[in-house]
């Protein structure tokens, strides 16, 4: 049975009844997965009686009964059990009716027993976190996995560690920051995200606590956290791997590399802790709106989708791949992803490594590293009025820029977009959109002429792979960008 399943009761029964049914309650089962339980029908008359069939009521798709009830001999007393499934389809609370068909002698009685059978859908799941052994004094980093297996985008509205006593106090921290917008976290149907939890103990001891996660849609969700400290040995090898951005500040439009780096650490002593070619994995986060991922990646990285339009955060995986030493250099300096730089309502963005994993592909060994603290990539943008101005590229001075981009919808889009633009005075314009490596894919308007006021552009996209594009509307003075996502 599952692990939230919960035996049920006897019911009372009326003089002239003579079954028994127990009941099951499956508790919280994630959505789209069965989870199976046993209940028992009992004979309480005082003659022997033969079950013929067990059902549901009509219709119901989410509880199931085993099919091999039928022509069971129950002797007063005795009870049968039958296996049950539930595999709920929605996050709605659910209760069924177990119908029973029996002879009992001449007759061929039905017992009707109510809400025999009980469950409700969780639409997340929240694979455990574990952080094993950690050392005293030093930060360690782990991501709890969060799937939406709902049909809706959620929002996780309450986020909270509770230590589990006195001396778990402190250890145990969630992430905070600009990625995660007032304490909520966006997750798209189908989607993964990541809760980023902290642990850093100052003496030595076993530590453990809870992560809380709350929802409209949900009750409150429990992950558990454990940790055990030591103290450093002169055996342990450190080391700390971040990641930043080259340059750190650039304008929008401009080719910007992340690269991973070794914070701390020597690299030759990471090399000697494997015996073949290690493999290393990273996964890491950035605002979306500042930063857009490259489609050609030459198989580097791979994005992880979130499609919650209400989410900034863009989630990248580097492909496991294995490194070499580089005498008297970084051995991650080759580690790089390109991206371009966004017009954005905010003018930087922190870039936080969700984890490293070093491994000997070999032995099986996987090594997991202390994360350095969150790199920053600003936006080289003016400020007026106390918010962040469009980059022209006439001049950094110019008042009132000519070109305004009003609306392009829907973003993301699948086979054509809008684009709504409004001109101060006459000018020519282009509309093109851009992969983020730079390339011309699609031409929509090459500098023709354009009258003054709103003007609106339909145009398809559906030869568009799925990816990030820049959409770039330009008059002979000035220069606007704007993010687009293409999805299939």
């Amino acid at each position: 049975t599952s692990a939230w399943s919960e035996n049920g009761f006897f019911t009372t029964l009326p003089p002239n009844i003579a079954l028994g049914v127990s009941t099951f309650n499956f508790g919280k089962v994630l959505i789209d997965e069965v989870v199976q339980g046993e209940i028992a029908i009992t004979n309480a008359s005082e003659t022997a009686i033969t079950l013929r069939s067990v059902s549901l009521q009509a219709g119901e798709n989410e509880f199931s009964v085993e099919n091999g009830i039928a022509n069971v001999r129950l002797q007063p007393g005795e009870s049968a059990p039958v296996q049950v499934s539930y595999q709920p389809r929605d996050t709605v609370r659910r209760s069924v009716a177990l119908r029973v068909d029996y002879a009992a002698g001449s007759s061929n009685p039905t017992f009707q027993a109510a809400e025999t059978l009980e469950g409700r859908g969780v639409p997340l799941e929240i694979r455990p976190l574990n952080f094993g052994t950690v050392l005293v004094g030093r930060t360690f980093l782990a991501s709890a996995q969060v799937v939406n297996r709902s049909v809706y985008n959620l929002s996780l509205d309450s986020l909270f560690v509770q230590a589990s006593n006195a001396a778990s106090e402190g250890v145990f921290s969630v992430e905070r920051g600009a990625l995660v917008q007032s304490g909520r976290l966006f997750l798209g149907s189908g989607d993964t995200t990541t809760l980023l939890v902290r642990c850093r103990a100052a003496v030595v001891g076993s530590f453990s606590g809870t992560l809380r996660l709350a929802s409209a849609r949900i009750d409150t969700l429990e992950v558990p956290l454990l940790a055990r400290a030591r103290e450093r040995l002169s055996s342990d090898i450190v080391a700390k791997i971040g990641i930043r951005a080259e340059p750190a500040t650039a304008k929008p439009g401009d080719t910007v590399r992340l690269r991973l780096f070794l914070a701390e650490g020597v690299a030759d002593s990471l090399f000697r802790t494997v015996d073949v070619r290690p493999n290393f994995r990273a996964r890491f986060r950035f605002d979306k709106y500042v930063l857009a991922l490259a489609n050609e990646q030459g198989g580097k990285a791979r994005s992880i989708i979130n499609t919650d339009p209400r989410n900034r955060v863009w989630r990248t995986e580097m492909n496991a791949r294995a490194l070499r030493p580089l005498a008297n250099a970084d051995f991650l300096a080759e580690q790089t992803i390109p991206c371009i730089a966004l017009n954005a309502d905010v003018e930087k963005t922190p870039l936080v490594l969700e984890d490293f994993q070093w491994g000997d592909p070999r032995t099986g060994r996987t090594y997991w590293f202390e994360s350095a603290d969150a790199g920053v990539f600003s936006l080289a943008l003016p400020r007026a009025n106390g918010s962040v101005r469009l980059f022209a590229v006439d001049t950094l001075n110019k008042p009132t820029p000519r070109l305004a981009l009003t609306a392009v919808a829907p973003n993301p889009a699948f086979e054509q977009i809008e684009v709504k633009f409004t001109l101060s005075q006459e000018t020519s314009v282009s509309l093109g959109i851009f992969s983020a490596d730079g390339r011309k894919v699609v031409s929509m308007l090459d500098f023709s002429p354009q009258q003054q006021g709103e003007h609106r552009r339909v145009f398809r996209i559906n030869a568009l792979p799925t990816g990030a594009y820049i959409l770039v509307a330009e008059t002979p003075t000035e220069r606007l960008t704007q993010r687009l996502e293409v999805v299939r």
